[in-house]
């Protein structure tokens, strides 16, 4: 049995010995319940790759083709074809169909071809992890916002040929007819890139572009496509960030507005163009400040699914106080002591705090439909006073709630937050977390270290260990490896693991350990 065979299988230990071994009452558990941890701004990578779009690290040269003389619509596929499109997968996805069909764009790495509009991409590709963006942000973040009209919807094939594998997304031609924010390209008509098919099997994970057929009119939010993207800068002139959040589209013969609710707590489904632009428009302007009065207090709690409080936090732009407080995951790495800070609340944050606020605005006080403290229960204390009035909104109970009043103050908390959170103070203050939790991880694997030690007292005699064990290491930030001989038979491994697992589990560590080999 090689070490990469090991270490692959680390987890695969009989939990059943563990079980055996573990004492009476709930140590175990409340351990096992403390790993997860508050994370600000983990993301921001991964949004700035999304940003760009898929296919932006394949340098190539720059060679723009002309543009098609004729479209058609894409049709929704029938549900056949929808069964069908959901089994095709890589790596067999390049059919002789594909192979055959229209070439828009060849060199020597990738060859983009025409598509039928089938799906040849798994739909587990299909979902990304995205950075959280106020709504603000995605406007504003951008090189284009743009009001327009879909031409043209063509599906496209992308083969790459040195990974051997085939890509869906589409081209979409629109005619601009206001430009919001930034400066267009050109004149008339711009291509636009986009990753996935539209109206195919994926359609269900495509959100709002899900949505866009031909004639459709909306706001896009565009971004200019680099020089050095190869075939997506000989296709079209910008891209967007992703194929979730950067549009938002009239409904084709019917009132309201199609876009994901969860990026825009500030926009109405029940709104027409006309309202969406101006409140658009109210989110780019730069120069408006926040009342002389405005401050702002929150607290925010959350019970997850065993009605453990999963989250806490607490803000008030009186002093700056800002805490974690409560936050029984938070406070198990950090230690409750530490979980208090003050920030600096200078004039940009309270104007950017009072846009957010804004949104508030003519929705009433929530009712309290429960208790909060249950699973999957919450608690929102929100207090906003602005040009001599103060006002309350206050909720308590079920997270998944519908009225259209709870549905926008919850999407106010990641934004408060994701404001708060971007101030240098923050950032200082998550950095000196880390030292403290590196010092409680520490004591806490020297803890491990001398129970693991005593426990080898009590069943192999004082000073004995067994034979496969080799000793233990403590990392750089607090963390402990436990040592342990590689074996030809990973099932003698694995019975040597669950082994030092359970007696640990004895003592009442249920977690704080990894696992090394010898070199």
């Amino acid at each position: 049995m090689s070490k990469l065979d090991f270490l692959k299988d680390l987890n695969d230990i009989d939990e059943s010995l563990i079980r055996e071994a573990e004492p009476n009452g709930s140590e175990g558990e409340k351990r096992q319940q403390s790993r997860r941890i508050l994370r600000t701004g983990v993301l921001a990578a991964a949004a700035v790759l999304l940003a760009v779009g898929v296919g932006v690290w394949m340098k190539q040269q720059d060679s723009r083709i002309p543009a098609e003389t004729s479209r058609t619509e894409t049709e929704a596929p029938t549900s056949a074809e929808k069964e069908e499109n959901s089994a095709a997968s890589l790596p067999e996805n390049s059919t002789e169909e594909t192979k055959t069909a229209e070439i828009l764009y060849e060199d020597e790495r990738t060859v983009v071809r025409r598509s039928d509009g089938r799906s040849r991409t798994s739909q587990m590709a299909a979902e990304a992890c995205l950075a959280y963006l106020t709504e603000r942000e995605l406007f504003c973040k951008c090189d284009v916002v743009l009001r327009a009209r879909i031409n043209s919807i063509t599906n496209i094939s992308i083969e790459n040929r040195i990974m051997n594998m085939t890509t869906d997304a589409c081209l979409v031609e629109v005619e601009p007819l206001e430009i919001l924010r930034g400066d267009l390209k050109g004149t008339g008509t711009v291509q636009v890139f986009i990753d996935r098919h539209i109206n195919t099997s994926l359609e269900d994970l495509n959100y709002s572009l899900r949505t866009m057929q031909t004639g459709t009119e909306g706001f896009l939010m565009l971004y200019d496509v680099p020089d050095y993207a190869g075939y997506m800068k000989a296709l079209a002139d910008y891209t967007v960030g992703d194929n979730q959040r950067y549009a938002i589209w009239g409904r084709s013969g019917e009132s309201g507005l199609s876009y994901a609710s969860e990026a825009y707590p500030g926009f109405s489904r029940d709104w027409d163009l006309d309202q969406a632009e101006a409140y658009i428009r109210s989110l780019l302007d730069e120069s408006e400040r926040a009342p002389s009065d405005f401050a702002l207090t929150l607290r925010y709690r959350y019970w997850g699914v065993e009605a453990q409080e999963a989250r806490a936090w607490s803000f008030d732009t009186h002093d700056g106080s800002y805490s974690a407080a409560g936050d029984a995951n938070m406070e198990e790495i950090y230690g409750k002591e530490s979980l208090t800070t003050r920030i600096e609340v200078d004039q940009a944050l309270l104007n950017e705090l009072w846009r957010s606020c804004k949104k508030l605005e003519g929705h009433r006080k929530l009712p309290a439909k429960a208790e909060a403290g249950g699973p999957n229960t919450m608690e929102i204390d929100l207090c906003i006073t602005a040009a001599g009035k103060e006002t309350r909104y206050y909720y308590s109970g079920p997270v998944r709630e519908s009225p259209e009043d709870l549905r926008l103050l919850r999407g106010m908390i990641p934004e408060l937050e994701h404001l708060i959170a971007q101030r240098p103070s923050i950032n200082a203050w998550w950095q000196e977390l880390e030292k403290i939790a590196a010092e409680r991880r520490q004591a806490r694997s020297e803890e491990i270290v001398l129970a693991l030690r005593e426990a080898f007292d009590e069943k192999y005699g004082p000073g004995n260990t067994p034979d496969y064990y080799l000793g233990y290491r403590i990392l750089e930030g607090g963390y402990l490896e436990i040592g342990i001989r590689s074996e030809t038979d990973r099932k003698v491994w694995d019975q040597h693991a669950a082994e030092i697992k359970a007696l640990l589990y004895q003592k009442g560590y249920s977690e704080g350990f990894m696992y090394y080999l010898e070199d």
